[in-house]
């Protein structure tokens, strides 16, 4: 596990400096490519535990809010980002009535996590872009990433030393309730 930490270190941390360096706009294209790939991902894990989420909107909705974000200083659209948001989630309720109808057994419980999920990633993939856009953007954003790798690796390492409490055994059996903590800390430290 180290030596893959290690490896993607090696090979995506200057690939996420150059494009924070590189300006708003690389950026911004670098995270709606980022957040898309997390949208299907989130697809396929929900799949793997028996929920029929609506790829479709998952997508839409992380979409709808990064290219909003990314777009809004130039052609002032952030208006467009509820309208849009209302519409997709009409869709995503026809969507469950017409599953209901056919007999899905959980098609609220089905968009409720579709709808979930979208806005979980969407948003923070708004927000990211929304820090990058800032005037002293590439810093704050830069600070981002260094807290969220001091966390991780704050996590991996007290697990490895303390960790005895599973956290959470049926999402992930290494993960430990001291590493939470240790990884809290880290990135608090680091901030």
């Amino acid at each position: 596990m180290l030596k893959t930490r290690v490896l993607v270190a090696v090979i995506a941390l200057p690939l996420l400096v150059a494009a924070i360096l590189a300006g708003s706009e690389i950026f911004s294209l670098v995270v709606i490519a980022a957040l898309l790939l997390g949208g299907e991902e989130m697809v396929r894990l929900l799949r793997q535990g028996d929920h029929a989420p609506t790829r479709a909107l998952l997508l839409g909705i992380v979409a709808l809010l990064v290219i909003t974000e990314a777009l809004n200083d130039a052609y002032d659209i952030a208006d467009w980002r509820a309208a849009g948001l209302a519409a997709l989630l009409i869709a995503g309720v026809t969507v469950a009535i017409v599953r209901m109808e056919r007999g899905a057994p959980r098609p609220m419980v089905d968009l409720a996590l579709t709808v979930f999920g979208g806005l979980y990633i969407g948003e923070l993939g708004r927000y990211l872009i929304a820090l990058r856009a800032l005037e002293d953007g590439a810093a704050l954003t830069l600070i981002v990433y260094g807290c969220v790798a001091a966390s991780d690796s704050g996590a991996y390492f007290a697990g490895r030393a303390w960790g005895k409490r599973k956290l959470a055994p049926r999402v992930s059996t290494k993960k430990t309730w001291e590493g939470y903590v240790g990884g809290v800390l880290a990135g608090m430290i680091a901030g």
